[in-house]
């Protein structure tokens, strides 16, 4: 990773993200096409990513080749897409040149084409890599920075950490939230109780206000280990170049004592990065609990609310 000292008063262009998804929307509704015309033009499987695109409070973008493909279609500059802002930095990250998601000549000919230097530096910042000297083949590894916030109160007492969010969860802006990951089905079970909204739920504003509810009512925590890394889409065997998030605030202002894992890998990452730092400062005992993805179906919905019962030992 390059990393280039600047001035602290530097002015660095940044993507108004707010902003950006009021404009995504008066451009679509502009133009008298429907959400589900645009999810048909962009193969979605479900409309919720262009909700999420629109939703000031989900603080989620298109990625690039999308955001590519709606200044194409709405026939504007990506400089007319985004609204970028200046704000005071003291110093730039510019990654390693990966090719998230497989960007291709055409889409990079596109921006350089379409978008001032400062509109280019501020998708550099948002989408943490560089497009200079970007390879063009097809690269199936993304450089992911994890983009949500933990979720806990002084009075959480167990915190459960996964290792990133899946490529279906940052869409929706939440943990969990791919249409068949079993988590939001099995925790509330293990209290007895039945969420109302699916994680599919076109209204994803009321689904994560409702599962924040659920975790800091039962004095639970949210996280994941990784607060940076490389990956294969969803694949937590893939990982690599992996940096941890920070633990500090969290285990030094609340009543955790006790730290579960949603999945080996997660336990893995942590005992490589994190062990040695809390938990003999905070007096950590860990636990590893099978993982609620589909993909580890050897665990039926009985076994996975068997073994997630434990959680209600240490939550109180």
């Amino acid at each position: 990773m390059a990393l280039y000292k600047i001035s602290p008063t530097f002015s660095f262009p940044a993507i108004d993200v707010e902003a950006t998804s009021k404009n995504l929307k008066f451009l679509r509704e502009e133009r008298k096409i429907k959400v589900s015309e645009l999810q048909k033009m962009f193969n979605l499987e479900y409309p919720q990513a262009i909700y999420n695109w629109e939703n000031p409070d989900a603080k989620t973008l298109p990625r690039i080749d999308n955001l590519v493909a709606l200044a194409k279609l709405y026939e504007i500059t990506i400089d007319e897409l985004l609204v970028i802002k200046m704000e005071n930095s003291g110093e730039m990250v510019v990654s390693e040149p990966c090719p998230p998601f497989g960007v291709k000549k055409e889409t990079i000919d596109f921006i350089h084409a379409n978008a001032s230097k400062q509109t280019i530096s501020a998708i550099e910042k948002f989408f943490g890599f560089s497009l200079y000297n970007l390879h063009m083949e097809k690269s199936s590894y993304t450089v992911v920075k994890h983009p949500l916030e933990p979720v806990w109160s002084p009075e959480s007492t167990v915190i459960l950490l996964g290792t990133m969010p899946s490529p279906a969860s940052r869409e929706v802006g939440f943990y969990y939230m791919h249409p068949q990951n079993r988590f939001w089905r099995v925790l509330p079970a293990v209290f007895e109780e039945r969420l109302s909204s699916t994680n599919n739920s076109p209204d994803t504003t009321s689904a994560i206000a409702e599962r924040k509810d659920f975790i800091l009512r039962h004095n639970l925590a949210l996280w994941d280990v990784l607060a940076r890394c490389q990956i294969e889409g969803a694949a937590d065997s893939s990982i690599k170049q992996e940096i941890p998030n920070d633990f500090t605030e969290i285990f030094a202002n609340s009543k955790i004592r006790h730290v579960f894992f949603t999945g080996k890998t997660a336990e893995i990452l942590w005992k490589k990065h994190c062990a040695n730092i809390y938990e003999k400062q905070f007096g950590l005992t860990c636990t590893c609990l099978p993982s609620t993805s589909p993909a580890n179906a050897r665990f039926t919905m009985e076994k996975l609310v068997e073994e997630y019962k434990i959680i209600k030992n240490y939550a109180s």
